[in-house]
């Protein structure tokens, strides 16, 4: 596929969570070359990004700086949960935790990693951004966003 034809679905919950411990799971199939971009926002004016994973060919990486947390295979369901606090229960620098669960393993938990603003409080938008110049694919499915 060409860069004039990329291809960048987007996927927006608004839950708009303002207090309480915030959790969003979901399963997640990446086709070699796929990418996935998923990430809390605050603010529609003034956007503060919060929890930020980006998965690329067989890796995760988080924040801004796309920083790897560590490999994820492709052609594999892969359950994902982030949970960060917020309002009251969030931390400053406000931090959040990833639990990876593979078919048939132990779930795998990442925990105090940095929010990309640091004073993430809110959850107004749950969004999941797919990006790629390749012919390739990714499902999601059993998305749950909810207040522990």
């Amino acid at each position: 596929m060409s860069p004039n034809k990329a291809v960048q679905p987007e996927l927006q919950y608004n839950p708009r969570f303002r207090d309480g411990i915030a959790v969003c799971s979901f399963d997640i199939w990446l086709e070699p070359g796929a990418v996935v971009v998923h990430e809390w926002r605050s603010g529609l004016a003034n956007r503060r990004v919060g929890p930020r994973l980006v998965f690329r060919p067989d890796q995760l990486l988080i924040g801004s700086d796309e920083v790897f947390l560590t490999p994820v295979p492709s052609d594999e369901w892969v359950h994902v949960e982030v949970e960060c606090g917020l309002g009251g229960h969030a931390q400053i620098p406000a931090v959040y935790k990833v639990t990876l669960t593979y078919e048939g393993q132990m779930p795998e938990p990442y925990g105090d990693l940095p929010c990309v603003h640091r004073r993430f409080r809110a959850l107004d938008q749950c969004v999941f951004l797919g990006s790629t110049e390749e012919e390739t694919s990714h499902s999601l499915d059993n998305i749950h966003i909810a207040l522990k």
